[in-house]
């Protein structure tokens, strides 16, 4: 769906408390070569002049005090006084759990939905794990059926998995 993107929050349901950094969508599935290749990376990152990132990187925001886009026009704003801290690679989004997130506005290149698969890539560092924490969300607010939302864990379940609701 054509629906805004919101890193660390659910429309409905809750924020992250903790740390996101170096977050990152591909229009397609990536291998486990390529998955592989950016864990490997570790705090070195994919920092631009350092590596080369997969190909079909539709939005990259590093977290480096701005939520630009790296890789393309999807601009991201921080909302409700979301911060920036020590990440896995330099700087990283801080929000606090209670209202902070970052949005990208609704955009035909963050349709990622129409392809042949997409993967959502991020380092996250929840202050606690107890509950679900919002990863990535693409939702057009109240009314609205969700398109996609990634959870670390989720209110309904216990802690402890990736939760994904995928809706076309």
């Amino acid at each position: 769906a054509n629906a805004p993107l919101t890193i660390g929050q659910s429309e409905s349901l809750g924020y992250i408390n903790g740390l996101m950094d170096e977050v990152e969508i591909f229009n397609r599935a990536l291998s486990a070569n390529e998955i592989a290749a950016i864990y490997n990376a570790g705090s070195a990152g994919k920092c631009r002049p350092c590596a080369t990132p997969p190909s079909d990187l539709i939005s990259w925001w590093s977290g480096e005090n701005d939520p630009l886009d790296l890789a393309g026009t999807n601009n991201g704003t921080l909302m409700n006084g979301a911060k920036y801290a020590a990440g896995k690679v330099g700087q990283a989004f801080s929000f606090d759990g209670v209202n902070d997130h970052a949005r990208a506005a609704a955009a035909p290149a963050l349709n990622v939905g129409t392809g042949a698969g997409f993967t959502v890539e991020a380092w996250i560092n929840p202050d606690v794990i107890a509950t679900g924490h919002p990863i990535v969300e693409w939702n057009g607010g109240a009314g609205y059926n969700f398109g996609v939302h990634l959870w670390l864990g989720h209110p309904s379940r216990p802690p402890g998995y990736l939760f994904a609701n995928i809706v076309d």
